[in-house]
């Protein structure tokens, strides 16, 4: 269980491909009955990625 201590920083690229796989998994968990089956079905771990790569410079995340 660990000791409870979290450590929080800021995103780097190299963080990028576990982000998009975190945040897909999630919507499709989620959001499975809330959200059309085609969006979810078009939400890949390549584009997310993508999308991580573009806004991870931008700093804040």
């Amino acid at each position: 269980m660990g000791n409870g201590n979290m450590n929080i920083r800021k995103a780097v690229l190299s963080d990028a491909k576990g982000i998009a796989k975190v945040h897909v998994d999630c919507w499709k968990t989620t959001y499975k009955y809330i959200v059309s089956d085609q969006y979810l079905n078009n939400l890949t771990y390549e584009s997310r990625e993508q999308l991580w790569k573009n806004n991870i410079p931008n700093g804040g995340v």
